[in-house]
């Protein structure tokens, strides 16, 4: 007798193993909490994880590893609802008048009247300090190869920011495969490991200077510096903040030099080849960040959605919703789209509150992982219904429900079908808070024909959902590579990414984010000035890195946050004998000074001879062969 097939319910709790937070999950939210930890400090700028990982409501294949949405707050104002000019067909789209907010952004208004979406758009100076440096380190390109699978990630324009997209084994875009980097063999202790991760920085600087040979003096001089900043309190070979400028802008200088010199040698990289590129993959996950303003105040029309009868939420619910922060990203509107001027309002955080008390329920949470995982299987193809659609069409059913058990799964499955294929018929499904219609790009025609052909499979699935959630589950059991498609100037952009040893990439992101911190804090810029209160104090930064390091360690003994640990030796050969005289050195503590500088300037000449070439060679990270 064959094995009976398992039913609905079933096939949705095998999905629901499928959204429980994984190993990125926990890292991406220990990420924002220390980054908002280091921005509070210094103003109002701020980070928010957003999205189906926030709302415990990812579905994910398993060839996706994460997708994860960071909201980037800018901390300069708040922009007053009032300044608020509704789109009249789509009202969740709006400009925002500028005359009162021109002199707190120190921006030239479009048109005279109106804000510029760019401020956001383009994470511009006047509108984000420090949080925009940290973005342009974790934006840009990188292909790294290590003991596995190279991975590149490739950062991408999307209409509300920017996308970075982490694709393991896109072997295609060479010619042959990524060679994987030496490992080590020499285990390391706890103060070798902060030599290590000094180590590794002195390498990183090297693989971003135009000229390492020409800058080995310069290494020379202020690797004590930098030996300094990474194992604090040992020694004091610091000159003061003009050593740190020295190198910090020597650095950034050398670094915007390669971009320069690579933007014009590729041509690739422009917009001007639109044409598509595709490559086959093992696996990919990405990361959307998203600048965003706040809002102060409540958005017209929201007083609606507080009084109307409704079954669900619960009063206390909306009470708390109503006090909830609203936002403005940009984003071109649906209808009557003014590309220059546009911004969306965002309510991140009204739906965070909801899936809250989604997430209470497990059969109400299970309807809405049921639609998503049919999305998925049936509908990934199509560019019309988009996650928030069915978000919007779930809230809509949730509503008028009064009671969640098994036997209603089904049936508000197929509501919530039912409602779509309704909404696409007319042309019109509103948004949940606001009296704003979210296909009113449909309704103003156009797209005909792929509308009754997206109604026509929706009634398909409407038949026999159950068919669709095993097709999602095979999907996810195949072991076959997947594909997908990039723009050519994305592909050249892969292509041309800076080459790094995977183990390194953090270290080389942290890095240039710290670098470019210290640069900006000590250089005492107006722009740094008037959005962050930093000031031209570089005991300020100091103290601020130590008090969020002490929690960080204080946290992680604890086991109050989830910290990834060195499962691998970093370092053998020569590193490992550089990196045990340094530790030597540290635990010696003597205390001649004049010693310990003799001894560290010997050590730098050391490190300095070692990381910069005599003649320049190829290596696995910097010259793969390419298309």
């Amino acid at each position: 007798m064959a094995a009976q097939q398992p039913g609905f319910l079933d096939l949705i709790k095998l999905i629901e193993e499928k959204s429980a937070p994984n190993r990125r999950d926990e890292e991406h939210a220990t990420i924002t909490h220390y980054v908002n930890m280091f921005l509070g400090k210094f103003g109002k700028e701020g980070c928010m994880l957003a999205g189906s990982t926030s709302e415990r409501t990812r579905v994910r294949l398993s060839r996706n590893e994460a997708d994860s949405d960071f909201l980037l707050i800018c901390g300069k104002t708040e922009i007053p609802s009032t300044c608020l000019v509704y789109n009249k067909d789509c009202p969740c789209f709006v400009q925002i008048k500028g005359e009162e907010l021109k002199q707190d952004f120190k921006v030239d208004l479009v048109d005279g009247l109106y804000m510029p979406a760019n401020l956001l758009r383009d994470v511009r100076p006047e509108a984000f300090s420090l949080l925009r440096i940290i973005h342009k380190a974790l934006t840009r390109s990188i292909h790294s190869v290590g003991e596995q699978t190279p991975r590149d990630e490739i950062s991408t324009k999307k209409k509300v920011g920017i996308e970075v997209l982490e694709i393991r084994g896109a072997t295609s875009l060479y010619k042959r495969k990524p060679t994987s980097a030496h490992t080590c063999t020499k285990e390391l202790n706890s103060r070798e490991r902060k030599v290590a991760e000094f180590f590794k920085v002195i390498c990183q600087i090297l693989m971003n200077l135009k000229n390492p040979e020409a800058s080995k003096d310069m290494l020379q001089k202020n690797i004590p510096l930098l030996f300094q900043l990474f194992v604090p309190g040992q020694l004091d070979l610091v000159e003061g903040e003009d050593d740190i400028n020295q190198i910090t802008q020597h650095v950034e200088d050398e670094i915007n030099l390669q971009d320069d010199k690579q933007s014009e040698n590729n041509p690739g990289s422009s917009n001007q080849n639109k044409d598509n590129f595709n490559i086959r993959y093992k696996s990919v996950s990405s990361k959307d960040y998203v600048p965003c303003f706040r809002l102060a105040g409540s958005p017209a029309g929201f007083e609606a959605w507080i009084y109307r009868e409704r079954e669900w939420p619960r009063n206390e619910i909306v009470e708390d919703i109503a006090k909830s922060e609203f936002f403005l990203v940009a984003k071109p509107a649906l209808v009557n789209t003014h590309l220059d001027t546009d911004f969306c309002l965002s309510f991140t955080i009204p739906e965070k509150k909801l899936f809250d008390e989604v997430y209470k329920v497990p059969i109400q949470r299970m309807c809405y992982l049921a639609v998503k995982a049919i999305h998925k299987a049936d509908l990934n193809s199509q560019n019309i219904l988009k996650t928030f659609h069915w978000k919007t069409a779930f809230f809509w059913i949730s509503e008028k429900q009064r009671n969640w058990n098994e036997d209603c799964l089904l049936i508000a499955v197929l509501d919530v079908l039912d409602l779509m294929i309704t909404s696409l018929e007319k042309r019109e499904l509103s948004h949940f808070f606001l009296k704003s219609n979210l296909f009113a790009h449909l309704k103003a025609g156009g797209m005909n024909q792929e509308v009754d052909s997206l109604i026509f499979t929706l009634r398909k699935i409407r038949v026999d959902p159950t068919s669709s959630l095993r097709r999602f589950l095979k999907i996810d059991e195949s072991n076959e590579e997947a594909e997908t498609s990039l723009s050519m100037s994305d592909a050249n952009k892969a292509r041309n990414s800076r080459r790094i040893e995977a183990a390194s990439v953090g270290a080389k992101r942290f890095n240039e984010a710290v670098t470019g911190i210290v640069q900006e804090t000590s250089s005492g810029s107006s722009q740094m000035n008037e959005a962050a209160d930093t000031g031209n104090d570089m005991n300020k930064f100091v103290d601020v890195v130590a008090d969020v390091g002490k929690q960080v360690g204080k946290d992680a003994k604890d086991n109050k946050v989830f910290l990834t640990p060195l499962k691998k030796p970093l370092f053998s050969g020569p590193e490992a004998d550089l990196i045990s005289r340094a530790a030597e050195l540290l635990s010696t503590n003597s205390g001649n000074k004049s010693t310990s500088a003799t001894q560290i300037e010997q050590l730098s000449k050391d490190i300095a001879e070692h990381v910069v070439p005599k003649k320049k060679k190829p290596t696995q990270m910097e010259d793969l062969e390419l298309d």
